[in-house]
């Protein structure tokens, strides 16, 4: 998986926004680099994001910093930040983790009011998943501790979700991605628009199974994001996931491809060139991967999964 996973970093040569980096050093005011903070959907915890933090560590793309715990307001932090760390990950957990977004959207500005009156932190980039999306969002459009850089938003259901109020084939999006059905996420969203902030830099993250869903998201639910707050992004691009890890809970568990797209976008150009000596070994070998349901397949690398960027 080590080596997959090396190959698909040095493989991903799109350019995700063409906008200039801002330094390092404008991410806080003595010296701490600008952390990555990682929140989870409904009813996960710190299991969403363990792999991808495991791998980015190992291929030297991350350093774990910190870990935030939340349980009913009350924070504990766990690790430890120091100055110049490179691409530093914040993990945040809630305990109580089946919250309306809107509470947890407190917390989580509680957790990036801590970073900024402990180290000094001025702006962060996010990863979040399902319902750890709205929390984000929410969350930025209510207040703004920190200056939010880049946002990887994965399996975001900003117009429903199957197993609450969608259903597959019940909605469609006009030519301006506006849902004909509008349900409470998207209202919700359209709503705190005007006071969202401009200047985000998105990457709207989605798996499509073979029947545009996730399995818990629709296609149409993750792609409203664009009419309901597009217009205050800077940029904004969809990664749309396919094949057996393109389930909803796989996408930033297991999948790979999504863990290279993401470096990519949040840090490009951050690999080193010798790296990619590992490409032609990584896709010329067959190897094992299990389904989310525990059907064992076995398939070379660069044909188990297709990873399209687009607009």
């Amino acid at each position: 998986m080590r080596k997959i996973f090396l190959a698909l970093i040095c493989a991903l040569t799109l350019t995700v926004v063409a906008v200039p980096e801002t330094t390092v050093a404008a991410a806080s005011t003595n010296g701490y680099s600008r952390p990555t903070v990682l929140v989870h959907g409904y009813k996960a915890g710190s299991g969403a994001f363990d792999n991808f933090i495991n791998e980015t560590q190992v291929n030297g793309q991350t350093t774990f910093a910190l870990r935030v715990i939340i349980d009913r307001g009350h924070m504990v932090v766990q690790g430890h930040m120091l100055p110049h760390m490179h691409h530093p990950l914040v993990q945040v957990v809630f305990t109580q983790n089946r919250e309306p977004w809107n509470q947890n959207a407190i917390w989580l500005n509680r957790a990036l009011c801590m970073l900024r009156r402990r180290y000094g932190i001025r702006s962060f980039d996010a990863i979040t998943h399902s319902r750890g999306c709205m929390d984000l969002l929410v969350a930025y459009a209510h207040k703004q501790p920190l200056r939010l850089h880049k946002a990887v938003l994965i399996a975001g259901p900003y117009d429903g979700a199957l197993w609450r109020d969608d259903r597959l084939g019940a909605n469609h999006l006009n030519a301006q991605d506006v849902p004909a059905i509008k349900h409470r996420e998207y209202r919700e969203l359209q709503h705190l628009a005007p006071d969202f902030p401009k200047g985000v830099q998105v990457l709207n993250v989605m798996g499509n199974k073979g029947d545009r869903s996730d399995g818990v998201v629709t296609n149409v639910s993750t792609l409203s994001l664009k009419s309901a707050l597009g217009s205050r992004f800077r940029a904004y691009k969809v990664a749309t996931f396919h094949g057996p890890l393109a389930v909803h809970h796989a996408l930033p568990r297991r999948n790979p491809y999504v863990w290279a797209t993401t470096v990519h976008f949040l840090w490009p150009g951050d690999h080193g060139h010798h790296r990619l000596q590992h490409v032609a070994a990584a896709f010329n070998h067959d190897y094992i991967l299990k389904h989310k349901y525990g059907e064992t397949m076995k398939t070379k690398s660069k044909k188990y999964q297709d990873a399209v960027m687009h607009e």
